[in-house]
């Protein structure tokens, strides 16, 4: 018997590619002209750590992934001087992040794809940090997109790479002491409040380009292009489906794409004391003022899609204060015409409510103020029927306290909250393109100069206001915007 052995086919062995050596990369951050080592006490400029993401330069996109990571900490950023770090020397393109908060550095991981820098987005909680509900620092990120970093950016007495960082929120402050006109009253006791109106929902972590502002031909942004900040816009997350719309699901794209208010009233937060007289009065640590990017097309210049405030001030009948004892606290009513104080009303509300909850025989009396003409009993008593319990407020603080009223002509105005839309400004000199928006970056500061007239008892229902924002109004402010850059602007109302 003979056996044959056959040896087993094997492949010759691969060549182990080759590895690049280390070498020293310098990092320069811009961060458009701020010193960020200058001190803490403003959100906007302070500085917790740095994570800088490196990923792999393929020309096919698909094919990058993030191979390299470094961080520094808040002792390593003391000083202006260029940051050093030791790397395999090849080309990267470089992703910077200041202040990252879990769910930024959640996107990062060794390997990740290249898509994650542009199909991710956060909530705007997710892009700055709080402590005891006060902000604390901001996410900054790469002005106009990643950085390629070529190999020779390796080699000795090489430049260091800049890197030029925005932050990735806005902020909005209101201030002012505005003007009524005689007929009116104005408690700033408490200065004003706000809400924001509409916003949108998510924001990338870098600014999505977009034509720049005032420039013919609706001329692209393009990294590196020397643009002034100030001629910039972006397309933020929903803009090109808002701007394909046609209005049969601008619902669906509301409840997508922006945040957008549906409380009635906001006067729980008029101990913020987030409208005072002077700008240098706001408190920069309120979440209030922090807002995501939020942008719109000249054919969406609609309630439903502007980024917008809901502005309160305690206004009232200056004819009330003929009653000795009226407070602006106890609120107001209007009707046809006439004013009436709000305690007696909110008493004989819920006086038509107590007996139309009784179940006895004997029905509770009810006790009608003295001047209420009867078209007014008549529609308190419908409203009543129907809202029933409904139009009480269970908030801690106002429980028993009744909601503001838009009914039929009944207006009551809870604490006399009046309530004023106002949208966002980015550049007021253009007509169309450009002249609605928050963009990233920018501290819009909004004067209230004067209040011609009283506003609503109860905030805007964006939702409920497709149409197209009609700019006449009871409210007027002027708007400043400079870069970091800082918006002022003011507004009558």
């Amino acid at each position: 018997m003979s056996v044959l052995l056959l040896g087993a086919c094997r492949k010759s062995p691969k060549a182990p590619e080759p590895t690049n050596t280390e070498g020293n990369l310098s990092i320069q951050l811009n961060c458009l002209g701020v010193d960020l080592r200058a001190g803490d006490d403003d959100p906007l400029s302070a500085v917790e750590k740095l994570d800088l993401y490196f990923f792999s330069s393929e020309s096919e996109t698909t094919k990058r992934t993030m191979v390299a990571h470094r961080s520094f900490g808040k002792a390593e950023l003391t000083t202006n001087a260029p940051i050093s770090m030791s790397l395999p020397a090849t080309s990267y393109y470089l992703v910077a992040v200041l202040n990252a908060t879990p769910a930024v550095q959640n996107t990062f991981g060794q390997g990740g794809a290249w898509s994650n820098l542009y199909e991710s987005t956060y909530r705007l909680k997710s892009l700055y940090s709080e402590s005891e509900k006060k902000v604390t620092s901001v996410v900054w990120s790469n002005d106009q997109g990643p950085i390629k970093i070529e190999k020779s950016a390796f080699d000795k007495g090489a430049s260091p790479v800049q890197v030029p960082l925005t932050r990735t929120v806005a902020r909005v402050r209101l201030f002012g002491d505005p003007k009524v006109p005689q007929y009116m009253s104005l408690d700033l006791t408490n200065g004003g409040t706000f809400s924001v109106g509409c916003r949108a929902v998510e924001t990338l972590l870098m600014r999505e380009l977009a034509p720049l502002i005032g420039v013919a031909e609706n001329k692209m942004e393009q990294p590196g292009d020397g643009s002034s900040f100030a001629s910039r816009y972006a397309y933020c997350p929903g803009y090109k489906e808002i701007a394909n719309d046609n209005q049969s699901d601008y619902k669906d794209l509301l409840w997508t794409y922006r945040h957008f208010n549906e409380s009635k009233t906001n006067c729980n937060l008029e101990s913020l004391k987030l409208i005072p007289k002077t700008v240098d009065e706001c408190d920069l640590t309120q979440e209030m003022y922090y807002v995501s990017e939020t942008t719109v097309d000249p054919h969406h210049f609609t309630y439903a899609f502007l980024p917008s405030l809901l502005v309160g001030y305690k206004v009232y009948p200056t004819s009330l204060n003929e009653l000795s004892d009226f407070k602006s606290d106890e609120g107001w009513v209007s009707f046809n015409g006439h004013y009436y104080r709000g305690h007696d009303f909110t008493t004989y509300m819920k006086a038509i409510l107590k007996r139309n909850k009784s179940t006895s025989e004997t029905k509770p009396v009810v006790t009608i103020p003295t001047g209420y003409p009867q078209d007014l009993q008549v529609v308190c008593e419908e409203y009543v029927k129907t809202c029933g319990d409904k139009m009480l407020l269970k908030a801690t603080g106002y429980q028993g306290e009744l909601y503001p009223i838009d009914f039929k002509g009944l207006r009551y105005y809870l604490r006399s909250y009046n309530y004023y839309y106002l949208p966002i400004q980015h550049a007021p000199d253009q007509e169309g393109y450009g002249r609605y928006g928050i963009i990233r970056n920018n501290d819009y500061r909004i004067e209230i100069k004067s209040i011609s007239d009283f506003g609503s008892p109860v905030m805007m229902n964006i939702k409920l206001h497709p149409e197209e924002y009609a700019p006449k109004q009871a409210i007027s402010s002027t708007l400043t915007l400079t870069p970091l850059e800082e918006h002022n602007s003011t507004a009558n109302l």
